[in-house]
């Protein structure tokens, strides 16, 4: 039952635009993690990893927007996801 339970929590959080810095503000160096739902999945193992390595973590992730500069992801029907355009802009810009 838990399982299930952490399961909808980390589908809830990753099908929402994330920017934030996981680690101790006290570290310099800092590693980025962008993509969509897969590196959501990703970001608590990597944060340890990272702090372990005195290391932030940003992360950038959106749910069904591939990493990709400049491809455009669709919607049903053909349609250009405009939300996931300005999600990659942004963690480009950043």
């Amino acid at each position: 039952m838990e399982a299930a339970a952490d399961r909808v929590s980390l589908l809830s959080r990753c099908s929402v635009p994330n920017d934030n810095t996981r680690g101790n503000p006290a570290f310099v160096a800092e590693a980025v993690l962008w993509g969509d739902s897969h590196a959501c999945a990703l970001a608590p193992g990597l944060a340890a990893f990272a702090e372990s390595r005195r290391m932030r973590l940003r992360e950038l992730t959106l749910g069904a927007c591939l990493p990709l500069p400049g491809v455009e992801t669709l919607k049903s029907f053909g349609r250009i996801h405009q939300r996931c355009t300005q999600f990659n802009r942004h963690a480009l810009a950043t």
